[in-house]
């Protein structure tokens, strides 16, 4: 339990309340270099923890990081000043928490009393307050640094003992410092004097706005009703890698709508607990600069007579173009009757409508390839011939934007009994279900499933065009959508059993322990990878005779003779006019039968009292199966993945011509985690 008193007093750096979860045995609050953060537990993907505030999930269904708007941000889901407590489960949680299989939070927010009470914070640092960066030293000064973290919170009544308020801001704004460097750790007079200025000290930033405010009604001495909202706003400049310069950062953009309803009814032996819910998230990165990019990379020789190859700059417009999101209803119900002696059972049911959509469209600024060693001329450093070009392409008038309307639905029944004035058992059940109409209504384009089955042959030498799959380890026909092979998973049974055994008369020592298997979701950002490749391609080619670090290409239409117009709008013209839909790009397949990623959870502990001293030691195992991964589907010419004698390499150059790879999307990852604490 993490209490108003750990979260005022213990020390942090970035107000972001999840920071205390790390308190708990095997969860993890993992803040990285740029300044993103991330819950998990165990060895599973921070995609599988579920966060309830006042009853709700804020569960992010499209991307990756758990909960919404906390994909690649230094940002906080929620403000601080508003949480009035929470409790971290890492595993055995009773049966009313869905959509969760690692760690759960359940937090409450604070409500207004009948005295008026209200709080602020400024956090600061600057500069002055940090030690110089290796390049600032060199330099001989640094690059401006700001950490600003600032809000308040008000809370009182409205009508003494019947309704209350509670509002509160938090705001962060941050400059922070970042290095440009060569790769590869050359000197940067390795360049041509028109690219050195790229590199140096750098500065990203970022800005958040986060507001929550609530009423709370009582008009009866039974019935509570809650209303709240919730409003997140970020934006800031983020830098790339290393070697990106400062002109290919990426605009960040958060914008997150949530509203709740609650009543509250109370009788002598029952509760019931109604909300509805409103959400609306979006998360949209674009680049700064709108031109074509242009990738440097090198090969260069170790003092020891060895090589190395990598990339070197990257300058130009950014890569990242995005726009994602969900928004939808909510409906809830739960309800706990305690007039059965010993018994506390709660049941519940929730409904949901929520529309999930994807708009990717990476390389929309084309990415030009240099091999700066090629040099035909005699120069020193090849900028003007690339070996290959990558670009975003929408086929026709296709909108490349997809959308889902989903719909979810969970059951649930808890009992918990006292069998004995020692033994408890925690008894529950739950099932939740989910469509995806956007998964299981797609229907693969016959072109390609001509291609991958062998329907279409090459006409030079009257064989299949793809021969490579007739004796792969995997049937590809099990990846293939006609628009009626693919159901809603059903399975998602989940029982939940837990136990406490008071060991002693004084009640100072308790056994206790547990089993339970929760489902997760597979996330919609990975779904949508196959349903936009009808719709729109990254599209590549390599051009002959152009430095290619990886060996001549075999003449076709994505392998052609380079041009200088190859570098203009009209030249990409001509690339995609000369090649059919999608030649270049990936082909991506999604098991038709695709199951619903799930954990087994097991505990057992002892904790006893001493006095004044609490104790605790307990082990917990782990187990997550069916998650989520994309394979290499390509396979060698008789069908193998690896060869059968030398370097075990994956068969990157057997692609179905003249696609680029095969890639197929199953249920292929599993986790093991073992916690002693």
């Amino acid at each position: 339990n993490i209490t108003q008193r750990l979260i005022d007093q213990l020390p942090q750096i970035n107000r972001n309340f999840l920071a205390f979860a790390d308190l708990a045995p095997g969860v993890q609050f993992i803040t990285n270099a740029s300044g993103q953060s991330r819950l998990q537990g165990g060895a599973q993907d921070s995609r599988t923890v579920n966060i309830f505030i006042d009853g709700v999930g804020q569960k992010d269904y499209v991307l990756k990081n758990g909960i919404t708007g906390q994909d690649s941000t230094q940002g906080n889901p929620f403000p601080q000043l508003a949480i009035g407590e929470y409790r971290v489960i890492s595993s055995n949680y009773k049966a009313e928490f869905d959509q969760v299989s690692s760690v759960a939070i359940t937090a409450v927010t604070k409500s207004g009393t009948n005295e008026f009470h209200g709080e602020g914070f400024v956090d600061y640092t600057d500069e002055g307050f940090r030690a110089a960066t290796p390049t600032e030293i060199r330099a001989g000064s640094k690059t401006q640094t700001e950490d600003i973290q600032f809000g308040g919170a008000l809370g009182g009544p409205i009508i003494r003992d019947m309704m209350h308020f509670f509002v509160t801001y938090e705001g962060k704004r941050r400059e922070q410092p970042r290095t440009i460097a060569p790769g590869l750790d050359l000197p940067v007079s390795f360049f041509p004097p028109e690219y050195q200025g790229f590199f140096g000290p750098a500065t990203e930033t970022f800005n958040e706005n986060l507001y929550f405010g609530k009423i709370d009604f009582s008009p009866t001495q039974k019935d509570l009703i809650e209303v709240s909202l919730k409003y997140r706003d970020e934006s800031g400049e983020q830098l790339n890698s290393g070697i990106g310069a400062a002109e290919t950062r990426t605009l960040a953009k958060v914008e997150e709508w949530r509203a709740l309803a609650r009543w509250e009814h109370s009788e002598d032996t029952w509760v019931n607990d109604f909300r509805l819910a409103y959400e609306d998230v979006t998360w949209g990165p674009r680049p700064f600069l709108n031109e074509d990019t242009f990738l440097f990379n090198a090969t260069v020789l170790n003092p020891n007579g060895t090589s190395r190859r990598g990339d070197i700059l990257r300058i130009g417009g950014g890569s990242n173009f995005q726009d994602k999101g969900q928004d939808g209803w909510l409906i809830q119900d739960d309800f706990t009757y305690t007039g059965f002696e010993d018994h506390t059972i709660k049941v519940g049911a929730k409904a949901k409508w929520v529309t999930l959509n994807t708009f990717q469209a990476n390389n929309t600024n084309p990415l030009y390839i240099f091999n700066v060693n090629f040099n035909p001329s005699g120069g020193t450093f090849n900028d003007d011939i690339p070996y290959r070009v990558q670009f975003f392409e929408p086929f026709g008038d296709a909108d490349p934007g997809i959308e889902s309307d989903n719909f979810q639905f969970g059951i649930y029944a808890q009992d918990d009994w006292d069998v004995t004035d020692r033994l408890t058992l925690n008894l529950g059940i739950r099932w939740d279900y989910e469509e995806t109409p956007a998964f299981l209504d797609y229907v693969h384009n016959q072109a390609v499933v001509d291609l991958v089955t062998g329907v279409t042959l090459n006409p030079a030498t009257g064989l299949p065009s793809y021969p490579n799959l007739q004796n792969a380890d995997y049937d590809i026909r099990d990846f293939i959508s006609t628009g009626r092979e693919r159901d809603a998973f059903t399975g998602a049974f989940q029982p939940r059993v837990g136990f406490s055994y008071v060991l002693d008369s004084e009640r100072r020592f308790t056994l206790f322990g547990g089993y339970g298997r929760s489902y997760d979701r597979n996330q919609f950002d990975f779904i949508q990878q196959e349903l936009a490749q009808g719709l729109a391609t990254n599209r590549t080619f390599t051009f002959l005779n152009a430095g290619n670090p990886d060996g001549p290409c075999a003449p076709s239409v994505v392998c052609v003779p380079f041009d200088p117009i190859y570098l203009t709008p009209e030249g990409r013209a001509q690339l995609i006019a000369n090649a059919p839909p999608g030649a270049g790009g990936e082909l991506r397949f999604i098991k038709n039968d695709l199951k619903v990623p799930y954990s087994d959870q097991f505990s057992l502990g002892v904790r006893g009292r001493f006095d004044l001293l609490e104790a605790e030691i307990g082990y917990s195992h782990i187990e997550s199966k069916d998650g989520f991964a994309y394979l290499l589907g390509n396979r060698r010419p008789d069908g193998t993945f690896f060869p059968p004698t030398g370097n075990p390499s994956p068969p990157f150059g057997f692609p179905p011509a003249p696609y680029g790879l095969i890639i197929i999307g199953t249920n292929g990852h599993e986790t093991s985690a073992d916690s002693a604490y």
